[in-house]
């Protein structure tokens, strides 16, 4: 483990990239202009153009933690969009943002300064069960080799009581699942469906959806 000015790093380089996406969000140009390019574009595109705005996706969000008790995480929090919106509403509740792209994390940084923020895997994540009292995981989901499998670390993590939120490209039904059909890309629009199924697995109950076009931001409680 290594700690610098911008996060707690308790991975070595490389570690996780094991999809062309994955990859791709490692990129010190991607972090640069995803806020003002990628991500408007690719989604408009990948949902034409029927995905909420950061800031609004950000609002919707924030609406669904907001009566949870701290800590909260955002996990794969990129550039740090959705993790400044959480420290702005967060009080005295402390707010921790996971990546494993260091230049995701550095915009990270500079987006919220007071945010704790860590280089790790989503898959296997570096605190103790019941650690925090909301676990949000926007616009990820997708990317994930192993999606059910960041589901259920971050019910493992996630306090009784507390509130799993997540968005994520989304294929009709009988679309994809939650495995992967190409491990080289990574890449993969899973139905409500499974991701309601995989939720339940992990020990998350009461799932219920936000639907938007080829998207939706979706929630679940920890009993």
């Amino acid at each position: 483990m290594r700690t610098d000015d911008v996060a707690i790093d308790v991975l070595p380089d490389g570690a996780g990239v094991d999809s062309l996406g994955a990859r791709a969000m490692q990129s010190a140009l991607i972090a640069r202009i995803y806020k003002r390019v990628w991500r408007p574009v690719s989604f408009g595109v990948s949902t034409r153009f029927g995905a909420p705005g950061a800031s609004q996706e950000a609002r919707l969000v924030i609406e669904k933690i907001a009566a949870t008790p701290g800590p909260w995480l955002d996990l794969s929090c990129g550039p740090g969009t959705s993790t400044r919106a959480l420290v702005a509403h967060a009080g005295t509740r402390a707010v921790f943002g996971v990546d494993l792209s260091r230049a995701m994390l550095a915009r990270a940084h500079a987006a919220a300064p007071t945010a704790v923020l860590v280089r790790a895997d989503a898959a296997h994540l570096p605190f103790r069960d019941a650690s925090f009292g909301a676990v949000v995981n926007l616009a990820a989901l997708d990317l994930y080799v192993d999606p059910a499998r960041v589901i259920a670390e971050s019910s493992r993590v996630l306090a009784s009581g507390g509130r799993w939120v997540v968005s994520t490209f989304v294929a009709g039904r009988g679309g994809a699942r939650l495995r992967p059909r190409s491990p080289w890309s990574g890449v993969r629009r899973p139905t409500l469906e499974s991701v309601a199924q995989a939720a339940a697995s992990a020990g998350l109950r009461g799932f219920a959806a936000m639907p938007f076009r080829r998207y939706a931001i979706a929630w679940a409680d920890k009993p």
